[in-house]
């Protein structure tokens, strides 16, 4: 699988793939959820452009499948199109 890091000294960092799929989700790796939840839109952001213009949230969720917990967000476009983007977040959620 393809890896990609984003850390920054300051910012929370994504690793993992583009997370087009469960299979290649962004690992996403930051200090508490509500850091990992802004390091996800900044995700979508760098792909899609900014939000309330260029895309809006339709729907966000959290399930887990084999033993990993996801973020599931789905978007659509300023052209009308929809994308669903996936997160694991797996760590995020087992940190103390």
């Amino acid at each position: 699988m393809k890896r990609r890091t984003t850390k920054g000294e300051t910012q929370p960092g994504n690793r993992g793939g583009d997370g087009a799929s469960v299979g290649t989700a962004v690992v996403v790796d930051a200090a508490n959820i509500m850091v990992g939840t802004e390091a996800e839109y900044a995700h979508i952001g760098g792909l899609c452009g900014r939000q309330g213009n260029d895309w809006s949230l339709v729907r966000q969720s959290t399930f887990r499948a084999k033993d990993r917990t996801y973020d599931q967000i789905e978007v659509r476009l300023a052209d009308g199109g929809q994308r669903t983007f996936y997160f694991d977040v797996t760590d995020l959620m087992t940190a103390r």
